[in-house]
């Protein structure tokens, strides 16, 4: 997994690059915990490169979200597959933040 980001003025943008296993969720918790030391009012998560969420990838999302929404900060995700975007939609998960294939 590779994991970057930049910020252009009030909006960060957040790259995520191949398979998130569960290898790899402590360093996703640890750079979005990072991430929430920034200031920004909207993050974009890019997820184009990542062929597969897990459970527990989806329990960090939320619970950045949960982290953002306290702080009045808007969060989407772009880029997901068919099957990611048919994931977030079963969970619901669109109906908190924007998902868009």
């Amino acid at each position: 997994m590779e994991f970057s980001y930049h910020q252009t003025g009030e909006v960060v943008q957040v790259k995520i690059c191949g398979e998130v296993g569960q290898e790899n969720i402590p360093e996703l918790m640890k750079q979005m915990r990072l991430l929430l030391t920034k200031d920004f009012r909207e993050v974009v998560f890019d997820l184009t490169e990542v062929p597969g969420i897990t459970s527990a990838m989806i329990g960090k999302f939320l619970m950045f979200y949960k982290n953002t929404a306290a702080r009045g900060i808007r969060m989407r995700i772009n880029g997901v597959n068919k099957g990611i975007y048919g994931y977030f939609q079963t969970l619901r998960i669109n109906e908190l933040f924007p998902v868009e294939p």
